[in-house]
């Protein structure tokens, strides 16, 4: 039987965990997003340029088919395809179906279509580190999940590969939903 001392305990530190775990994200969101370098279109990263022809060929023809299949990265180009177009339709463009102007509007502004795909890439990171700390809690609980997730937002080449248009972001993300599913 619970005390109330206990109870209170227990209340306090899922109030803690909840704080650490807001605070976690809080700051992962501000140095990812602070660290997203915004010297395009002059610099892009490794494999940025290769992904954006592949979403603005699916975010301008309506074709699904990336026509090429040399790298797994479709869990990655097709949020970056609508990123795109999502881009597009705020720019006046349509929000359903083909846009004829977005092949232009990318043309003009490359790098702003790198950034849309950094962006993307990190949005994947931050909703991995929420599953990072849910596969520790659910494995061995949860001070083992708020240590992991602190430890991999720590990690300085997660932070170098989840800032750049590439599938890192969604690897992590759709190996950890994996890892909760199992467990």
């Amino acid at each position: 039987m619970d005390t109330p001392s206990a109870a209170a305990s227990t209340s306090v530190s899922v109030t803690v965990r909840r704080v650490l775990l807001v605070v976690l994200l809080g700051l992962a969101s501000a140095t990812y997003f602070g660290a997203i370098r915004r010297d395009l279109p002059h610099a892009p990263g490794s494999d940025e340029v290769d992904f954006l022809l592949i979403a603005v060929q699916i975010a301008t023809s309506g074709d699904p088919n990336p026509h090429w299949f040399g790298h797994p990265g479709s869990t990655f180009i097709y949020p970056f395809a609508a990123g795109l177009h999502v881009a597009g339709a705020l720019d006046g463009g349509p929000w359903v179906g083909v846009n004829p102007d977005l092949l232009l509007a990318i043309e003009a502004a490359p790098g702003r279509s790198i950034l849309v795909g950094r962006l993307v890439s990190v949005v994947f990171a931050l909703a991995s580190l929420w599953l990072v700390v849910r596969v520790g809690d659910t494995a061995f609980g949860a001070p083992v999940g708020l240590v992991g997730g602190w430890l991999s937002y720590l990690t300085p080449l997660t932070l170098e590969h989840v800032i750049t248009a590439r599938t890192d972001g969604a690897g992590l993300f759709f190996g950890f939903l994996s890892l909760l599913a199992l467990l």
